[in-house]
């Protein structure tokens, strides 16, 4: 059927793209480079790190346009100013675990899911900050309320006493 081999044809082209991407293996990542993974290891890489300042450079912007027209030139934005440092972005090959530089279509990929991704780290930590602040106001109102029972009741006491 057309859907098949639609879909088979754009299984070969991805395939292909990303063999071709894979020939250009890379030993090991620079400090500059980008490190696809969720890992704690990517998360602190150095590159890693200076990527997510670049990003949140452009958060604003990119959050506040309502036309992706405008998204889409931020991303690529972003993706040029990477280019134009020297940084790569790399994935690693499971079969080989060699690195290997993405194509754009995955740096671009890369970048959109980073500037999504901040913006929902930013949000939990706003939440739970925001979190935390009412816990310590209600510890502390209870703690406020408690502390005028007990001079009320020492009022009462020393108020007897004195009369005795």
């Amino acid at each position: 059927s057309v859907f098949n081999l639609s879909l088979a044809t754009s299984l070969k082209l991805n395939w292909s793209s990303t063999y071709k991407t894979m020939i250009k293996t890379i030993e090991a990542p620079t400090e500059k480079d980008i490190l696809f993974g969720r890992d704690a290891d990517c998360w602190n890489h150095v590159g890693n790190r200076a990527f997510r300042c670049l990003v949140a450079k452009y958060q604003e912007d990119y959050h506040s346009t309502k036309l992706r027209v405008e998204k889409v030139a931020i991303v690529s934005k972003i993706v040029d100013e990477v280019k134009a440092s020297g940084a790569r972005i790399l994935r690693r090959d499971s079969r080989t675990s060699k690195w290997f530089e993405v194509d754009r279509k995955a740096y671009v990929e890369k970048v959109g899911h980073a500037i999504r991704d901040q913006r929902a780290i930013r949000q939990r930590k706003v939440r739970k900050r925001e979190k935390t602040r009412k816990n310590i106001e209600r510890v502390n109102s209870h703690h406020h309320l408690v502390g005028q029972d007990v001079l009320h009741k020492n009022l009462i006491t020393n108020s007897f006493s004195k009369t005795d």
